[in-house]
């Protein structure tokens, strides 16, 4: 599920070019019809019984090697103009294949991605209409697939997550361990992790394990490592950064301590 809200939410963020939209879709219609929705195949089907689309029945808007479908182009662009939501499902189609090619998927996958991503989506609504709107943050992508392929353990990229939420567009802030162990499970606030761990209390032990010190230590130790973020403690209090060194975020820190002390 966490790929596939991964890919999809990525592949609403693209840009598109009506012609290279239009293209993919002729494409698709004359050399795999089945990776187009029904919906979507019937009313190409319709444009060319009409005259909407003018269908190359010889060539299928090839010429040589080059797929150039300009009289099927031209049709296509017509109707963008005049059936909007004609334009929005073949953008969506265009943009999620290109996600996927992007991305290096199989583009066979887009069915499963689409119903997991509408699952999380429900699942996301769901909980902030009971818990309030949530923190969101962002992941690199090749961590996202290092946990999908089995490199890495899920609590690594969690962390990564938790880091980035409670940093925003901030250079450095300051956290506590309990703050991080509950954006790592979702969770802004303790009371809502407890609510959550009564619905899903297979996690409660992943949590627990995570409060123990060594085990806290050797996966924060390991991302800052492989160079994710930077921390520095003062006591129960730290400090993470993305863009700072651990030594750059010291002095940082030492600059903000003394002046607090002599102001």
């Amino acid at each position: 599920m966490l790929v596939a809200f991964g890919v999809m939410s990525f592949s609403e963020k693209m840009n598109f070019q009506k012609t290279s939209v239009a293209n993919q879709i002729i494409y698709l219609y004359y050399r795999n019809p089945t990776a187009l929705p029904k919906k979507l195949r019937r009313h190409i089907d319709d444009m060319i019984e009409d005259g909407r689309l003018q269908e190359d029945e010889d060539y299928h808007g090839f010429g040589g090697a080059t797929f150039t479908p300009e009289q099927e182009n031209e049709g296509m662009m017509t109707e963008f103009a005049a059936n909007n939501g004609f334009l929005r499902q073949c953008v969506t189609l265009y943009k999620e294949r290109q996600a996927l090619s992007l991305l290096n998927l199989n583009p066979d996958l887009k069915p499963d991605f689409e119903a997991k991503y509408t699952e999380a989506v429900m699942f996301i609504q769901d909980f902030e209409a009971r818990n309030g709107a949530d923190a969101w943050t962002s992941v690199p992508t090749s961590l996202i697939f290092d946990v999908y392929n089995g490199k890495v353990h899920m609590n690594y990229l969690r962390l990564v997550a938790a880091v980035k939420s409670v940093l925003s567009k901030k250079n450095f802030n300051p956290t506590y361990k309990s703050v991080l162990l509950c954006r790592m499970f979702g969770c802004k606030k303790a009371s809502i992790l407890t609510d959550f761990f009564n619905v899903n209390p297979q996690l409660k032990g992943q949590h627990e394990n995570l409060t123990r010190r060594r085990q806290w230590e050797r996966l924060i130790n390991k991302a800052e490592e492989n160079g994710h973020f930077s921390y520095y403690c003062t006591g129960r209090q730290f400090f993470v950064s993305l863009t700072m060194t651990k030594e750059e975020l010291h002095r940082v820190i030492n600059i903000k301590r003394e002046k607090r002390i002599n102001a």
